[in-house]
């Protein structure tokens, strides 16, 4: 890419990089989000350790049933 164009590019507010850098912050990002996941994990792991199956099942049940009611909802307004 020519200089004149990077530069009308750049004070437009556009990232100007090449293909290997796009690839690599997506590949961080995805670590990142992973490592996330996993710590959040651990976390409720820890949390609901001393939790009785039979309430850990009710948390689950009710969770899923406010799931599939709101995505019911959102197909009929398609």
């Amino acid at each position: 890419m020519n200089a004149t164009k990077l530069k009308r590019l750049r004070a437009a507010g556009w990232k100007v990089g090449s293909a290997g850098d796009f690839l690599l912050s997506k590949v961080v990002e995805r670590a990142a989000r992973k490592e996330v996941l996993a710590q959040t994990a651990a976390a409720l792991k820890a949390r609901n350790q001393d939790l009785p199956y039979s309430r850990l099942q009710a948390i689950v049940d009710e969770a899923l049933v406010r799931i599939r009611s709101q995505s019911r909802s959102r197909r009929r307004r398609r």
